[in-house]
């Protein structure tokens, strides 16, 4: 089954989070790694009229990215096709970081890290959604080991008082000086 295909629920509760953590993102800048359908994102764009680069290792994922968002009538946008291990430079000042359940194989902790770290030594905060992912702990104590501050939130998805899903929220940040 091809995981970008697929609307995941931690996508619809980060773009929820996100929303009420913010007082605003209009004007900002937001790079969404792993976008798959670009839900987060392009939940974000609507509400809030940011800029949103969406980017995936599928090149059809990035395909599937732009659709959405021209189907919703959103301009503000591009796609890059990008390998974690390799990541593109983004010429664009990025003002938010957002990734939603990208931890679901071992061997995307390390790169994953490494694009996020990039981007938290020049203090952009980081936005990851986790459903309970196995590798999710691996990825949170190399976060520790490197001195970064983490917020975690466990988000949940009730509809008629029954729980349908639950998500954790992680905010990342470099507070150091």
């Amino acid at each position: 089954f091809p995981y970008f295909f697929a609307i995941w629920d931690s996508g619809v509760l980060l773009a929820e989070y996100i929303l009420k953590d913010l007082k605003s993102l209009k004007g900002k800048t937001v790079l969404e790694l792993g976008a798959g359908t670009g839900i987060s994102g392009i939940a974000l764009a609507l509400n809030s009229d940011c800029r949103v680069i969406f980017t995936d290792y599928e090149e059809y994922s990035c395909r599937l990215c732009r659709h959405n968002c021209e189907i919703n009538n959103l301009h503000n946008f591009d796609t890059v096709t990008a390998d974690w291990r390799d990541f593109p430079e983004i010429n664009e000042n990025i003002d938010i970081v957002i990734c939603s359940d990208v931890l679901y194989e071992k061997k995307q902790v390390a790169p994953l890290f490494n694009v996020l770290n990039s981007f938290l030594q020049r203090k952009i905060p980081v936005y990851l959604a986790d459903p309970g992912r196995a590798y999710i702990g691996q990825f949170l104590q190399l976060v520790k080991d490197s001195g970064y501050s983490i917020k975690a939130s466990k988000e949940k998805d009730v509809k008629e008082n029954k729980l349908l899903s639950e998500t954790n929220i992680y905010v990342i940040e470099n507070q150091q000086s």
